[in-house]
């Protein structure tokens, strides 16, 4: 039958994301696991490797898939997607291994059980928002394929994954940004600005309004679709506050 999916989110995903959702469209029920699977683990490692002050050591560990999961449970502190992360790699391992292995509707109960109260609002909201390649909407998820209900659950996770990396390195583009324009403000005012100091305040305030954008997108849902809960949006919101007054300092410094 034919993916009911297949046109979803078109204009809606960065590039990366709509690489993942092509990829798993295209695929049969063993290559949509495995690849699913495979880009889930890629998001995981790096969502790891970023809060570590050095994450080579971690070579030593030899870390499989459930490790790196319980290590990102640890250093995040987000148990959001614990349960649904360890349902994926179950699954996983049952196609690995048994080649008459089938995504069928116990397969895709069972994942949808161990989603998180937030995402089961994604994957709902999602249904809801998007049309599919007949141009009508998906009422119910249990109204999809099974495939088609482990893409989208596949997907959520993903979104997930991929908005945590976004978000923390959000967040450290700014503290940059920040410092930065500290200590340049703390150079005794009537000292003349080189030419290369000024390039390089112009240089940082294009980063700085950039960085703002990307902040604007999120919070209108342009980033990561419906993905943003409450207290992520409220955060996007001070941030943007501050971005706006950094920005101002900085204009400020460049006028004649």
């Amino acid at each position: 039958m034919k993916s009911k999916l297949k046109m979803m989110f078109s204009n809606s995903m960065e590039a990366e994301q709509k690489e993942f959702f092509a990829d798993l469209v295209r695929e049969d029920e063993l290559g949509v696991v495995v690849r699913a699977h495979l880009r889930i683990e890629r998001a995981l490692v790096e969502v790891v490797n970023g809060e570590l002050v050095d994450h080579r050591p971690l070579a030593g560990m030899r870390l499989d898939y459930s490790g790196y999961v319980c290590l990102a449970l640890a250093v995040t502190g987000n148990q959001e997607h614990g349960d649904a992360l360890k349902a994926i790699g179950k699954l996983r391992n049952k196609f690995a291994h048994r080649l008459d292995a089938k995504i069928g509707n116990q397969e895709t109960a069972a994942l949808y059980k161990s989603l998180g109260p937030n995402s089961k609002i994604v994957l709902t909201t999602i249904l809801r928002k998007f049309p599919t390649s007949d141009g009508e909407k998906v009422q119910k998820f249990v109204d999809l394929e099974p495939k088609d209900r482990f893409i989208l659950i596949a997907l959520v996770i993903y979104l997930s994954l991929f908005k945590t990396i976004a978000l923390r390195e959000q967040r450290r583009e700014f503290e940059e940004l920040a410092k930065w324009i500290s200590n340049f403000k703390s150079v005794e005012g009537s000292q003349k600005r080189t030419p290369e100091e000024v390039k390089e305040l112009i240089s940082k305030a294009a980063r700085l309004r950039i960085l703002m954008g990307s902040v604007g997108a999120m919070l209108q849902g342009s980033l990561f679709g419906p993905s943003l809960d409450s207290s992520e949006k409220k955060r996007l919101r001070v941030s943007l506050g501050k971005l706006k007054r950094v920005l101002k300092s900085m204009d400020e410094l460049l006028r004649p």
